[in-house]
């Protein structure tokens, strides 16, 4: 066993794997998808489109944690195509 210690995984993380996973083969990230805040409070639903042309559609409803775990890996894979 490599860690001694057991961690948690967070819906933040989660939300992070899950962009990593569905964005592995987009280059400009937030092209392909992006999160829009849902009703305020309460969460955000994450919209994707195949081309920049195409019309946006729903992929899936989250909660703040995993959208917020989303956007950071948008922003990240951004900002290392522009590095």
């Amino acid at each position: 066993m490599i860690f001694k210690k057991k961690y948690k995984r967070t819906e933040w993380m989660e939300g992070l794997l899950w962009a990593e996973k569905t964005l592995t083969w987009y280059s400009p990230a937030s092209e392909h998808l992006f999160v829009v805040d849902e009703d305020g409070m309460e969460g955000y639903e994450i919209l994707g489109r195949g081309t920049s042309r195409e019309k946006p559609h729903t992929i899936k409803r989250c909660s703040r944690e995993f959208g917020k775990g989303v956007i950071d890996y948008i922003e990240h894979k951004d900002n290392s195509l522009n590095n």
